[in-house]
């Protein structure tokens, strides 16, 4: 059986990003409890939340790959002024 570690390679992901994928699971649990227990009015507003912080990590997720990117180019700049010289 594998352990917590090997299922689930969190060494990657940003702070802020593990932070809005758990605030995202426990909306995501509270959603289909309330769905269990059709509480429709309840349901609705968790659903829209949980629309909310998708959304939050899709920005997220593109301002850290646009600073993943800069932070490539300015080493691959550096790598390529050591290459000429």
């Amino acid at each position: 059986m594998l352990s917590r570690s090997e299922r689930h390679d969190t060494r990657d992901v940003h702070p802020t990003e593990a932070r809005v994928i758990s605030v995202g699971h426990l909306l995501w649990a509270a959603y289909r409890k309330s769905r269990k227990s059709e509480t429709l009015g309840q349901s609705g507003a968790l659903y829209a939340a949980c629309e909310l912080v998708w959304q939050a990590k899709r920005e997220l997720r593109a301002e850290l790959r646009a600073n993943r990117a800069l932070a490539s180019a300015a080493c691959r700049a550096r790598f390529a002024a050591l290459k000429v010289a």
